[in-house]
């Protein structure tokens, strides 16, 4: 269910309850409790096995591929996609123009999406040069941050 899922990461509520309707079924079988319809509980049981939600993950999953794709760490060109911001108004030196686009499919693509993520990361975040202190640094700073409602 995850692989490509940076490039595929769905943005209809149906397709994204189709594939947590996946995830709770992978609970259930977890717990071989299929008897239990009550709301909620099966909410509680991905809780107790510590599962992330599967939007989240995804998200960071988005965010790590822009930052291998900004230091070119994987063959995508970066000049084909990304603009840097070179204007004071923007903070941070890591902040990225979000493209212009007036066709939702398109808006809610890899690169637009994931630009307006990255923009709402800490300085310190994206400031990061090792992967793996970002990957460090992007879930701590994750955690914090709600999910901006689509």
């Amino acid at each position: 269910m995850e692989y490509a899922a940076s490039a595929w990461d769905p943005y209809l509520s149906d397709d994204v309850n189709r594939l947590d309707k996946v995830q709770r079924r992978a609970a259930r079988f977890t717990y071989n409790d299929y008897t239990d319809k009550t709301p909620g509980c099966v909410t509680a049981m991905v809780s107790k096995l510590g599962w992330e939600p599967l939007q989240d993950r995804r998200r960071l999953q988005r965010l790590i591929m822009l930052f291998k794709v900004n230091h070119n760490l994987v063959h995508i060109p970066e000049a084909a996609h990304i603009v840097r911001a070179s204007d004071r108004r923007t903070r941070g030196t890591q902040r990225l123009f979000v493209p212009y686009t007036r066709v939702t499919i398109y808006k809610q693509s890899f690169f637009p999406r994931t630009i307006q993520d990255w923009n709402r990361l800490p300085s310190s975040t994206t400031d990061i040069s090792d992967i793996e202190a970002f990957k460090t640094a992007l879930r701590s700073s994750v955690s914090v941050q709600p999910l901006p409602s689509t």
